[in-house]
This record gives C-alpha cells, sequence and structure tokens, in this order.
C-alpha cells in the first residue's frame, strides 16, 4: 500500500499530506458497500427495538437481547431481503480493521524513509515534517510542543463523532446497544494515547478517513440513501407488523421542532446526561424555543403527551418523584391511547409511591391495570401499593394474576406474600 501512496503522490505531484489524505478518501469509497450494510443493520435493531419495546407496552426496562432478536427475525422473515443481520454492527467495523492496520503500516513505512521521500517537507502549517510524533516515549519530549497535539485530538474527537453517529440510534431504544456504544466511546481515549505517539503522517490519513466515515453515514442517512437502502421498507414493515398485532395506537401530532428536541433528548439520556435531557424536553413541553425554563400548568395542559411522557421517565431516573408524578399524570390526561395511558398512569403510581401517597399512588395503578390488564409490571406494582397501604390480602390477589400473566412472579412474589401472610395468622 505504500507503493500506492508514492505513484499516488508522484502522478498528482500533491504535497504528501493531500495526497495521504486522498489514499484515506479512496480506500473509504471503496469500502462504502460495507458502510451501507453497517446502517442498515443499525436501523434493522432499531425498528426491531422499537418492535419489542412495544410488546412490553412501552416499558424499555423489560426489553432484552432476545426480545430484539425475535423482533428481528420476525422482520426479515416477513419481508425478506428488508434490513440486514445486527452482526453487520460490529462486523462492519471489523471489516474495516484490516484496511486501516495496512494502511497505518504503510504511511509509518513512508514516515520512517522520509528523508529520502519528501515527508520531512511534506506537511502544512504546524505539521510541516510528517515523521515526528506529538509525544516521543523514549526522550520523554514533545518535538512538536503543544501543537503536536492537535491532529492527534482531531482524530480522536472525530472517531467519537463516528461511534455516536452510527450508535445514537440503536441506544436509543436499547439498553445493550447503550453499553455498546458507551465501550465503544471511552475506547477513543486509548486510541488517543496511542495516537499522540504516532507520526502526524499517519493523523493525516487516519483523520480524513474518519471525517470521510462521518460525512459517508451523513449522506447514506438522507432520504434518498434511506430509500435506495430499503430502510423507509424497514420502517413501514415495523408498522405493519404492529398494526397486525394490536400494537399501535391514536397518535397526538408533533411538530418537527418538538420532534427534533425529543430525538435530541433520547440521545442525551442514552450518554446519561439526564439533567440536559430535561433541559431539551422542558423546551419541548414548551413548543420549541431556546428557553427551558419550569413549566406552569398551563404549560402541561398544553403539551403533548409523549413530551411529557419522556419528562417523568427521565425526572424518575433523577429521582424527582414529585415533578415525575406531575408530569406523568398530566401525560396521561393528553394521551389518547390507552396503552400508552396505562404507561403513564403506572409512572404516575409509582411515582406517588416513592412519595409516600399511598393511596393516589393504588388509585394510579389500579387505572393503569384497567386500561391494560395484561400487563404483568403494572399488577406487580399495584400489590406493592396496596401492601404498603396495609391490604395484604388483596395484593395478594393482584400478585396471583399477575403470576398467570408471568409465571416466575409466584416464585418471586406470590409465595412469600402467602409465607408472610400465613406467619401472622399463625402469631
Amino acid at each position: 500500500m505504500s507503493d500506492s501512496m508514492t505513484h499516488l503522490h508522484a502522478a498528482t505531484g500533491a504535497p504528501w499530506f493531500v495526497a495521504l489524505a486522498a489514499s484515506a478518501a479512496l480506500v473509504r469509497a471503496a469500502t462504502a458497500p460495507i458502510s451501507a450494510r453497517t446502517i442498515k443493520a443499525s436501523a434493522t435493531v432499531s425498528a426491531a427495538s422499537a418492535l419489542a419495546k412495544s410488546r412490553k407496552r412501552g416499558n424499555s426496562e423489560h426489553v432484552g437481547v432476545r426480545d430484539v432478536l425475535d423482533a428481528i427475525g420476525e422482520l426479515r422473515g416477513k419481508a425478506p431481503g428488508t434490513g440486514a443481520h445486527p452482526a453487520w454492527l460490529v462486523a462492519g467495523p471489523l471489516a474495516q480493521i484490516p484496511f486501516f492496520l495496512c494502511a497505518v503500516m504503510a504511511v509509518r513505512r513512508l514516515a520512517a524513509d522520509g528523508a529520502n521521500n519528501g515527508l520531512v517537507t511534506g506537511g502544512a502549517l504546524w505539521f510541516q515534517d510528517l515523521t515526528v510524533p506529538a509525544v516521543d516515549v523514549a526522550m520523554m519530549t514533545a518535538p512538536m510542543g503543544p501543537y503536536g497535539g492537535i491532529l492527534p485530538v482531531l482524530t480522536a474527537a472525530a472517531l467519537f463523532a463516528n461511534v455516536n453517529a452510527n450508535f445514537a440510534s440503536a441506544a436509543a431504544q436499547s439498553r445493550g446497544m447503550t453499553i455498546v456504544k458507551l465501550v465503544l466511546e471511552w475506547m477513543t481515549l486509548p486510541m488517543l494515547v496511542i495516537g499522540m505517539q504516532l507520526p502526524q503522517a499517519v493523523h493525516c490519513y487516519w483523520l480524513t478517513s474518519s471525517a470521510w466515515a462521518l460525512a459517508q453515514n451523513r449522506a447514506l442517512s438522507t432520504t434518498f440513501a434511506r430509500e435506495a437502502l430499503g430502510i423507509n421498507a424497514l420502517a413501514k414493515v415495523t408498522r405493519e407488523i404492529a398494526a397486525s398485532q394490536g400494537l399501535g395506537g391514536e397518535d397526538v401530532a408533533m411538530s418537527p421542532e418538538v420532534l427534533e428536541l425529543v430525538k435530541a433528548a433520547a440521545k442525551e439520556r442514552a450518554g446519561n446526561n439526564n439533567a440536559q435531557a430535561v433541559n431539551l424536553l422542558l423546551r419541548a413541553a414548551r413548543g420549541g424555543g431556546d428557553v427551558a425554563a419550569a413549566l406552569r400548568g398551563e404549560d402541561l395542559g398544553k403539551s403533548h403527551p409523549t413530551v411529557l411522557f419522556a419528562l417523568g421517565q427521565t425526572y424518575a431516573v433523577l429521582k424527582e418523584w414529585k415533578k415525575s408524578a406531575l408530569t406523568y399524570e398530566y401525560s396521561a390526561r393528553a394521551e389518547p391511547d390507552p396503552l400508552r395511558r396505562s404507561r403513564a398512569l403506572m409512572g404516575a403510581g409509582v411515582a406517588r409511591a416513592r412519595l409516600g401517597d399511598l393511596g393516589m399512588a393504588s388509585e394510579a395503578l389500579y387505572e393503569a391495570n384497567r386500561l391494560n390488564p395484561t400487563d404483568a409490571s403494572v399488577k406487580v406494582a399495584l400489590a406493592s401499593a396496596l401492601k404498603l397501604n396495609g391490604d395484604p390480602e388483596r395484593a395478594l390477589e393482584i400478585l396471583r394474576e399477575a403470576a398467570e400473566l408471568q409465571p416466575d412472579i409466584d416464585e418471586r412474589y406470590v409465595k412469600p406474600l402467602e409465607r408472610e401472610l400465613a406467619s401472622r395468622t399463625s402469631a
């Protein structure tokens, strides 16, 4: 590969830093089909996660890897050729590694002979000499001073941006993908340490490669590309399956500005930046704008139920139970879909129980159970509130109903409560 780079430099007469950047762009263009397959896999996982989540009545905490894989199998079975296997999320980046390693080794070989091939003067601006690293570990020096770290830091930032762009959507839907995303994001730190010890020539290639990948992924996410890749068809199949299984419902229209704020908040939550997610959702609850001010009662009454539900969830993560209960309750009032209203009422009930308001908690959970009597998690939450409120007998009845839907509840909750009640009677 070093010979190819040398030929490109000689044929074009371009400076070495331009020739190295052009080499990276050519390699990325050649591997574009792999990137396209990776994007299809990401879209498939996102669609399957949404489908699995809808089967759990929107409770993402109960969506496991097996649920997502089952949904992927159903999607691809209904529309063969649509989407891509989730393994491409890992296989795609892994397939790029041999190209990358060969290129880095080739550039390092060129840098080692920089005095003869012109790399010592092939740079520009602060990186005139492409053969020197930002940090010389052997000599414990920084040959380029503070400027030597500019290209390595930019390269690491581009890597981070690529990971975020590739995994943000899937991470917002699945806890497992959130973990994968966080691990890969943290991996950019050791890559930065390694990059500080590599010649500047390597970063001319590496930075261009990462920037090209980011731009390429953006291009593959356009409406035209989504249609060409079959991602729109995948979304259509997902909606058809959801509708056929009664997982859909009435929707309240959401403005584009509010939708973008909700998406941005989901990304912040995926990155555990819940405080920023709250700010974005407060803006969305007010219909957009730049000010994330506190919500008043009239604002809550006008806000979109989905925004309020997301706000209630985020407040719950932050353990701000009073705010969580209030936003969940307003979400339930505005939500026309019974199943989503049940989810909001369940959230409100749990938050009220945390506040010690067991009466209101029981009322909310009773209504949630009435709206969605097939959700075992609602029944467990209701039973917990009833027991805390001094009605363990009724709690036991509810738990037995839940055990019919989810057998493991019998061992986890029913039998312990039966033993507790029996011990009280014998005493």
